[in-house]
């Protein structure tokens, strides 16, 4: 099964970007969010991070680049929430994840995570000494059938990674990475 990368008109990146943007002012209760721009889009979640954490420590905060995730160290006082709420206002305008990425997963794409989990990131886990439980795995259909819905089955085997200390975390990632390559997941 191969997956083929969305293509979209300079209309509907618009659209995409002005409906994000103003969901992200929404999110961070910004009544009168400045102009911002796009510099360039964000490729996959692992760049969105990157940029995110890079753009919210230029605007002073510090923030950290953990994988495809990112946080604060030490946290942001409560005083400062407005002001980081802005922040990530404006970085995330000017950084926006590309909606090749940030749609969230076909039926199609649930099913290669499924398949990769199964095939390659438990037994990678397992192989390098590491027990994954997957006793509560559930059937490829159901789970494909029910991650859009109301009845989703809860079983993410990659969460257990994030129990690990960091570096030895970080090891792993690079040895057995929670997800599929984007080229595979998304098709590029």
């Amino acid at each position: 099964m191969q997956v083929v990368a969305p293509t979209y008109s300079d209309a509907e990146l618009t659209a995409y970007y002005d409906e994000h943007l103003a969901s992200t002012a929404d999110e961070r209760d910004l009544s009168s969010p400045p102009e911002v721009s796009l510099i360039r889009w964000s490729m996959g979640s692992k760049e969105y991070s990157a940029n995110m954490a890079t753009c919210l420590q230029e605007e002073g905060f510090p923030a950290v680049l953990d994988g495809i995730h990112y946080y604060f160290n030490p946290g942001v006082p409560v005083a400062q929430q407005d002001a980081l709420n802005l922040a990530s206002y404006v970085c995330n305008g000017q950084y926006m994840i590309h909606p090749t990425y940030g749609y969230g997963w076909s039926d199609e794409q649930v099913g290669i995570v499924y398949d990769y989990w199964v095939e390659y990131y438990i037994p990678c886990m397992r192989a390098h000494g590491y027990d994954i439980r997957d006793d509560d795995k559930p059937s490829r259909e159901a789970y494909v059938n029910a991650f859009h819905t109301a009845e989703r089955i809860d079983w993410w085997p990659n969460e257990w990674s994030q129990l690990l200390p960091k570096p030895e975390r970080e090891s792993m990632e690079s040895i057995c990475p929670e997800l599929p390559p984007d080229e595979v997941l998304f098709g590029q």
